[in-house]
């Protein structure tokens, strides 16, 4: 009975690093999920971010590549109101930039 007892033991205390190793794997998954969560949420943010900006700058940049033309080929009289329009698209840049 005494040897069977000793062997046990034996057999628990090899066991036991193993079950420690197998703890920190867990730990170590579960801080790599969280982890991997937390980044597929920035990424999320980013795209949501990217896709706003564009948005708002493809409205007067649009205003502003349609103007060009008209100026090149515009009457004297039809520039200083291209000119307030260029103006006026610049301006909502800027006040998105800012």
């Amino acid at each position: 009975m005494i040897r069977t007892k000793r062997a046990n033991n034996r057999c628990e205390s090899r066991d036991y690093p193993m079950k420690r190793y197998e703890k920190k794997l867990r730990h170590s998954r579960q801080v790599l999920q969280r982890k991997n969560q937390e980044l597929d949420q920035v990424n999320a943010n980013r795209d949501t971010f990217f896709y706003t900006v564009s948005h708002d700058l493809r409205n007067p940049l649009a205003h502003i590549k349609a103007i060009v033309p008209l100026l090149k080929n515009s009457q004297p009289e039809q520039v200083a109101v291209l000119s307030e329009l260029l103006e006026q698209s610049t301006q909502r840049l800027e006040d998105i930039l800012h």
